[in-house]
């Protein structure tokens, strides 16, 4: 990442224009100075008194997510000034509640998380997954023979800073009291099992972290919640792939139709997540044309079955669904919302279903954008970003993700002996790649006026 290029003049190369200038000029060039510094003041007030949930998106967000013809590839340093002004007179007109974020306490005000490189660090990972009861069996890459744990060991070195490294006690002591929820597909889920190892590790009694139902972590049960009874918080998980209602096919339909996915009403487990403190979503992976219309499952507006709306059409009517939905039920005085964007696949010569294998044993470097997932991230960003009364902030951890195709089960996602197992290369080992989304998580919370956890890196 290269910064914008610094401009300056010598001492002497400002004597040398003054001296040339003939004295008769002297009236009208400190008039123009004059009306140069009062332009220069206006300016300098209207940025100061930008709602800082802006300054956050400005920095993280347009710097972290940039749209350039499908493709993340524009630095916040290099958006223009028409851009910017756009940026500050939609934000300008933001509530009250949007005051809950903050600007920048790392090192870097401009701190650009989402591009960086992985480097190895022995003090990784954060914590062992033999020690950790939340892993699913699927994610537990060692524990099913996987042979060497290098895998475990990189951290993600953003370029210009520094992402906070994760403490787990002072997480647990600020949400003491509260609700954390994934909301989405088996990413998500993948996620949620990480931040609660994470979480775990320094609790010394692990009997006093508990499902609440009893329940133990399968991928078949879609609402499963964790409490830490010693902070008196609960970390949950709502399994909801399309984030939106799947339904019967109505009686009117036509026989290709074996279900439908109504994209203007929101999926039947909002009413239990809507109250949580901190809600972090996903969703991308169920959005393809193999997992809805070639299965048989269309897409409903109303009434009306679109039976040739395109897939990426149908998931942005959904996404906005849900970004509606959130501005007009979500608390922004009490809930944060973020939005994680799409952990890419690494599938090579097939893909879950055709044999496709991913056998890379080292991080990659990667520097240019994959599609298609980016255009996931771009629906997202959009439409999430329509809906000012309750702020969302996009997690981007895409581009960080792409170059881990080390980083998935591949066959190494259960322990049976089979002689020609299958590979897993959506899914992420844990410990893993999605400890750095809950980094990511972890320092975007350290940025929220709404809670304490900026006093820690003032």
């Amino acid at each position: 990442m290269v910064g914008p290029e610094e401009q300056s003049r010598s001492k002497g190369a400002y004597l040398s224009f003054f001296d040339a200038v003939p004295r008769s000029w002297s009236v009208y060039t400190l008039l123009f100075f004059g009306v140069f510094l009062i332009l220069l003041c206006s300016l300098l007030f209207d940025v100061g008194t930008l709602p800082s949930a802006f300054l956050l998106h400005a920095t993280n967000q347009l710097g972290a997510f940039r749209v350039h013809a499908g493709k993340i590839s524009v630095h916040l340093n290099g958006v223009d000034e028409r851009t910017m002004r756009k940026e500050v007179k939609k934000t300008s007109a933001r509530t009250s509640g949007e005051e809950i974020m903050k600007d920048f306490t790392t090192d870097d005000a401009n701190c650009d998380y989402s591009t960086g490189q992985w480097v190895y660090d022995e003090s990784y990972p954060l914590y062992k997954s033999d020690t950790c009861p939340f892993v699913d069996e699927a994610f537990r890459c060692i524990e099913n023979g996987r042979p060497s744990d290098k895998y475990q060991k990189y951290r993600w070195q953003p370029f210009g800073c520094t992402l906070p490294r994760f403490d787990p006690i002072y997480m647990l002591e600020n949400l003491r009291g509260r609700r954390l929820a994934f909301v989405g597909d088996s990413l998500g889920r993948n996620e949620w099992e990480s931040l609660l190892c994470m979480l775990s590790d320094t609790v010394t009694n692990k009997s006093r972290i508990y499902e609440i139902h009893g329940e133990a972590i399968t991928k078949h049960i879609g609402f499963l919640s964790f409490k830490f009874e010693e902070y008196n918080c609960t970390v949950e998980y709502y399994r909801s792939t399309n984030l939106v209602q799947q339904s019967r096919a109505p009686s009117y339909s036509s026989v290709r139709v074996k279900s439908t996915f109504k994209l203007d009403q929101i999926d039947y487990f909002a009413r239990k997540w809507r109250d949580a403190d901190i809600l972090i979503f996903n969703s991308g992976h169920w959005w393809t044309d193999e997992k809805t219309i070639e299965k048989g499952n269309y897409f409903q507006v109303k009434d009306e079955i679109r039976m040739e709306m395109k897939v990426e059409d149908a998931f942005r009517i959904a996404i906005r669904t849900v970004a509606m939905y959130l501005d007009e039920n979500i608390d922004s005085n009490r809930t944060q919302v973020f939005w994680r964007g799409y952990a890419p696949v690494h599938f090579k010569g097939g893909t879950w279903k055709t044999e496709g294998t991913c056998v890379d044993s080292l991080p990659s470097n990667i520097t240019g954008y994959q599609e298609p997932w980016y255009k996931y991230n771009e629906i997202i960003w959009e439409e999430t970003q329509k809906y000012k009364k309750t702020p969302m902030i996009f997690l981007n951890i895409t581009f960080a993700s792409d170059n881990r195709a080390d980083g998935h089960p591949s066959i190494f996602g259960t322990s049976s002996s089979s002689s020609s197992p299958t590979s897993d290369c959506s899914h992420w080992c844990l410990p893993g790649v999605p400890d750095t989304w809950n980094e990511f998580l972890y320092a975007a919370l350290l940025n929220t006026a709404q809670w304490p956890w900026a006093e820690k890196h003032k």
